[in-house]
């Protein structure tokens, strides 16, 4: 599957995957889901024990936002679509997403916080996984049959991307077909000849072009212990859309190609978070109110006044007519004092 780009799509079921996740013999089918299960809840389901009486509403993982398998289409909103979608009854419990996985959509269950995941996908080397959670997806074509098939068509293009015909032993994957400005983008390429003997190792040069602009040239090297497999790390420093070239001369050109979206974590969950705005004011001295406390808001806050005595404008007194006066009088009066005593 690595080497060959295959793309893998689990479904769990109540029936036998609570079993087959917590056998250690199937420990490579484990290393191929995108996620960590409960153990211990997920052994209270051997044997198709606990079904789920309760509906648990389904929403937008965060790092889901603006993938192609959640794109409702339409130019329509995912973070309201989802949650109008059919609930589910039946979800297997899963920790959380394995480091490098994205989580796409979330089943609600009061154990995990914000739910536990329903749909994930990473990437194994060169293939892809897909991972849904629920066997009863199928309740969603309540809102439609084209809604349900949609979403699974895209869940099996998603998979089968790395596939390319008039390409055989030579594949090239970047993990995903959207980035946010910042993450790392992982490049894999496997090459093999027409007999599927792996190529030496060394050193590949993929081009990475820009919005059409050649940017330079992304060396790959040879990953320890798999022949013929050559990976690197690209850095995008702007938005755009991106595309790798890889030129052999037995294949000609093979591009891959994705998009480097502007930072969005603001938008990404856009409920209220008391906890972190109280701390955020807290740092700077002040606390938070929530609008139940709007009407303590006044006594909170502290009274700063302070008298300020500003002096009035400088007036200058020697050069005014007044002090002209006084001063030609002094000088008069003197002058007839001396008069008077005869001293003049």
């Amino acid at each position: 599957m690595d080497e060959q780009a295959v793309g893998l799509v689990f479904i769990a079921g109540g029936a036998y995957t609570p079993e087959a996740v917590l056998d250690d013999a199937l420990a490579r089918l484990h290393d191929l889901l995108p996620v960590v299960a409960d153990a211990a809840r997920t052994r209270a389901l051997v044997g198709g024990a606990g079904y789920f009486d309760r509906e648990r509403a389904v929403s937008l993982a965060p790092e889901g936002r603006g993938h192609p398998i959640t794109d409702p289409g339409g130019g329509a909103d995912p973070v309201g679509y989802w949650p109008r979608m059919p609930p589910v009854y039946w979800a297997l419990p899963a920790l959380r997403a394995k480091r490098g996985a994205t989580p796409l959509l979330l089943a609600e269950d009061p154990a995990f916080g914000e739910g536990t995941v329903l749909a994930a996908t990473q990437s194994y080397g060169l293939g892809r996984v897909f991972y849904c959670g629920s066997p009863e997806t199928w309740r969603w074509r309540r809102r439609g049959v084209e809604v349900y098939e949609r979403f699974w068509l895209r869940a099996l293009r998603y998979c089968t991307a790395g596939r390319v015909p008039g390409r055989r032993g030579v594949q090239m994957a970047v993990g995903r077909s959207s980035y946010t400005l910042g993450e790392a983008v992982p490049v894999e390429v496997s090459i093999a000849d027409e007999r599927l003997r792996p190529r030496a190792g060394g050193v590949v040069e993929v081009v990475v072009e820009h919005e059409g602009r050649p940017l330079g040239d992304l060396e790959l090297r040879s990953v320890p212990g798999a022949a013929g497999r050559f990976g690197g790390v690209f850095l995008p420093e702007s938005p755009g859309s991106y595309d790798l070239v890889l030129a052999l001369p037995e294949i000609g050109r093979l591009m891959e190609s994705f998009e480097v979206r502007p930072p969005d974590v603001e938008f990404r969950d856009l409920r209220m978070a008391p906890r972190v705005m109280g701390e955020l004011a807290g740092s700077a001295g002040g606390r938070y109110l929530g609008p139940e406390e709007f009407a303590a808001l006044l006594e909170a806050i502290p009274d700063r006044t302070r008298t300020v005595t500003e002096p009035g404008p400088l007036r200058p007194l020697w050069d005014t007519p007044c002090l002209l006066a006084l001063l030609g009088l002094a000088l008069v009066a003197e002058w007839v004092m001396r008069k008077r005593m005869g001293l003049v």
